[in-house]
């Protein structure tokens, strides 16, 4: 075919190179892969010109049938349920075999992050037209939980603790937790995400917060704040994700009797809103 004629690179008036004969080889089976036919062979034949020093070059290629994919089999998940896997998937049961999906696919798992190695091979069955994909999995460890200390000139000396897990009882969930806590400010911060919400390419989350500051002896004023952030993300294409994120924060500022005018005027809860 035409497509098959634009990756062979060994070109007529080039000098023999064997490298480039093997990658035009890699780049047609690809192509052939991708059609379906999964075990195809191809052989250069080679006859060589004594009276000009040059080589014909034949591909030769084996006549082979369509394949099919038979069963997916996923190992070495004792922690991720299987559905985590599959819905990665860009290639399924019943379809016929194409190398650049089952690719695509091992990418995508490898992009969960959950794992230390993915590989996806195809093996042969009873059945000449039909392979199985044997999906290998290595866990690793999913669960963060960070530490800190400091001092702030403004809060004065603080410390902090955050957790957060990407694979929440191994269903690809995500929650986190963040508290802070200085001389004169506490933050709380409780987020979660629901990576494939009713099942389907959509992402959709949450963080709820609460913020409290004491700007007495700086500003004579002090203040509290909660709020939410629901979230929500989806897939404009393979390579391209929208996100929509929502903030509602409500702050109270208080303790305004020795502040200047301008503080005092804002004496009192406010609500703030905002779409990104």
């Amino acid at each position: 075919s035409n497509q098959m004629m634009k990756e062979v690179i060994t070109t007529e008036g080039k000098l023999f190179n064997y490298d480039k004969i093997e990658y035009s080889i890699n780049n047609i089976t690809k192509i052939l892969s991708d059609q379906g036919y999964a075990f195809v062979s191809i052989e250069p034949v080679f006859r060589r010109n004594a009276e000009d020093s040059t080589i014909d070059i034949d591909y030769v290629i084996q006549p082979s049938s369509k394949i099919y994919i038979d069963r997916i089999d996923i190992t070495g998940n004792v922690r991720t349920v299987d559905k985590v896997i599959r819905r990665e998937f860009r290639i399924n049961e019943g379809d016929p075999f194409n190398a650049s999906k089952i690719r695509r696919s091992e990418q995508r798992v490898n992009d969960l992050n959950y794992f230390e190695k993915v590989s996806i091979e195809p093996v042969r069955t009873e059945n000449p037209d039909k392979v199985n994909l044997e999906v290998d999995v290595t866990e690793k460890s999913t669960g963060d939980i960070n530490f800190g200390a400091g001092y702030s000139t403004t809060d004065g000396v603080l410390g902090r603790i955050s957790i957060k897990e990407r694979n929440l009882l191994g269903t690809g969930q995500e929650l986190g937790l963040m508290y802070e806590k200085a001389q004169k400010k506490s933050n709380f911060d409780i987020s979660y995400t629901e990576n494939y919400f009713l099942d389907k390419e959509i992402s959709v989350g949450f963080d709820i917060f609460n913020i409290t500051q004491d700007r007495k002896t700086v500003s004579s004023y002090s203040s509290d704040s909660y709020g939410f952030k629901p979230k929500l993300s989806y897939d404009l294409t393979e390579y391209l994700t929208h996100y929509i994120n929502y903030t509602f924060q409500s702050t109270n500022i208080k303790d305004t009797s020795f502040a200047s005018r301008p503080i005092r005027e804002q004496t009192g809860r406010t609500i703030t809103s905002g779409i990104s």
